[in-house]
């Protein structure tokens, strides 16, 4: 038991695991103070129709995946089958953790109408594209794709004619159909084998 625990303490450390915590933290933290509270727009751009608060922070909990699943480590190591499904349960404890804050985020901000399977497809899609970056090698950058998505998304993805979310900006919608969870899903998978079985091709990082 001691050897598990010490492996645990020692993977936990080589892994941005406290940042990807505190992440997660400001999501439900915010959720809370910000409450049912809707934005109308973002900085200069009016947008085209309200959009919650806490919709926007479940872009921060799919970051927090990818936060996470940087390992701050240097040169090469031994990668076998036990060490890529580690990475991979990793990831998907990850992903569980930043829905089920997302979830308690929802239910403190109160958001009337926003259904609890947008949340889950919404931390999928975020997780997806963020740690698709640190498969890639760009761990300093897992932050961006997400940020675009929510700005151009925001202010482009509503079609004011159709009354509608673009497909491409689903992760405002406050409903998710079977298609979308499904494609979310596939997404987050993906994105979860890439991490477990591309990264080591890809190390070591250099800060």
């Amino acid at each position: 038991m001691r050897a598990y625990l010490l492996l645990a303490r020692s993977w936990w450390r080589i892994h941005n695991a406290t940042a990807a915590l505190a992440e997660l933290g400001v999501v439900v933290a915010l959720a809370g103070i910000a409450g049912s509270s809707r934005l109308w727009r973002l900085g200069p751009l009016p947008l085209p129709t309200p959009v919650f608060v806490g919709l926007l922070l479940q872009a921060l909990a799919g970051v927090s995946v990818a936060t996470a699943a940087v390992a701050d480590y240097h040169g090469t190591a031994p990668d076998p089958l036990r060490v890529r499904a580690a990475r991979a349960l990793w990831a998907l404890g990850w992903v569980g953790l930043s829905i089920l804050a997302s979830l308690v985020g929802s239910m403190l901000c109160r958001c009337e109408g926003l259904a609890t399977a947008a949340t889950v497809r919404n931390v999928l899609i975020y997780s997806a594209i963020s740690i698709a970056m640190v498969s890639i090698g760009q761990r300093d950058l897992v932050w961006v794709p997400a940020t675009i998505l929510v700005l151009v998304g925001a202010v482009f993805g509503y079609s004011v004619s159709g009354d509608a979310w673009a497909w491409w900006a689903v992760t405002f919608a406050e409903v998710a159909t079977p298609r979308q969870m499904f494609t979310a899903v596939g997404l987050a998978s993906a994105a979860v084998w890439t991490y477990a079985w591309g990264v080591p091709r890809r190390w070591p990082l250099s800060r």
